[in-house]
């Protein structure tokens, strides 16, 4: 691929480019060649990312205020919580170079105009090049170009909320040591939606499958702030081996833009 390039449609992506674009989206470009559905969209560079620091000035603030906060191991969420403030201020506040902005529209528009946008709607991913279950944030029925660049400079921010910065300090990784990519995909408005963990997240057991689901958007299943349904699968023979079933009572619904909680209806 050209060293120029910043911005890919998953089509052009496979496992191999998680250094170019990170997990989430090189992954999706996977799916795409085992003929997986996979909703239309596009993803932004980790490259691109340096660029906006670098030609914005945030990557010099950032490095210069990290350096200035010293030593941070054993500090206490305050600091973090403060860090992340600022730092994301840092980066949020800058405007989009005119070229980044040309790419992105670009791409935006070619969504739009082929039909795998129709009505403008897309979710904002992020997408780091490890694994970082609940540290990084993602922007769901995000519409218009302005929205959009909005959303994208919140995902590659969110490397820096209080959370993640305390994970990488207190496993000794430089606090800028994760930078993002943006997975920017058509919004799929769900019924129903859910999350699979090919092993045990809390024992480790490879040889299960987790599934957990819900009504509505899959924001309302990750979020874990709702009871959902759980089922355990057999990973050899596929057969359920263990479930039960949540209340459900709230569910993530679309609004004009973004998302909200909301009733579950009562015929559901």
């Amino acid at each position: 691929m050209s060293p120029e390039k910043l911005i890919f449609r998953f089509e052009e992506l496979g496992r191999e480019h998680k250094k170019l674009v990170g997990k989430k989206c090189a992954n999706l470009g996977e799916m795409l060649r085992m003929s997986l559905p996979v909703p239309p969209g596009f993803a932004t560079s980790i490259a691109m990312y340096r660029r906006f620091a670098k030609e914005t000035g945030a990557a010099a603030e950032i490095t210069q205020y990290v350096k200035r906060m010293g030593k941070l191991k054993g500090k206490n969420i305050a600091v973090f919580d403060e860090m992340s403030l600022k730092i994301r201020g840092m980066i949020e506040s800058k405007e989009m170079p005119a070229a980044l902005v040309k790419m992105i529209a670009s791409h935006y528009k070619e969504l739009e105009k082929n039909g795998e946008a129709p009505d403008g709607a897309v979710s904002v991913r992020s997408s780091g090049t490890e694994s970082r279950p609940g540290m990084f944030e993602t922007y769901l029925n995000v519409v218009g170009i302005e929205d959009v660049l909005d959303k994208i400079k919140k995902v590659w921010s969110s490397a820096y909320t209080a959370r993640a910065i305390a994970l990488r300090v207190n496993k000794d990784i430089p606090v800028t040591g994760d930078e993002l990519g943006a997975a920017v995909s058509r919004m799929i408005n769900a019924r129903s939606a859910g999350i699979s963990f090919t092993l045990d997240p809390v024992t480790g057991d490879t040889s299960k499958i987790i599934i957990n689901s819900s009504w509505g958007l899959g924001e309302g299943v990750v979020s874990g702030d709702e009871d959902v349904d759980h089922f355990v699968v057999d990973k050899k023979s596929l057969k359920i081996i263990k479930s039960s079933t949540g209340k459900k009572a709230k569910m993530v619904v679309n609004k004009k833009r973004g998302v909200e909680w909301g009733d579950v209806p009562t015929k559901q």
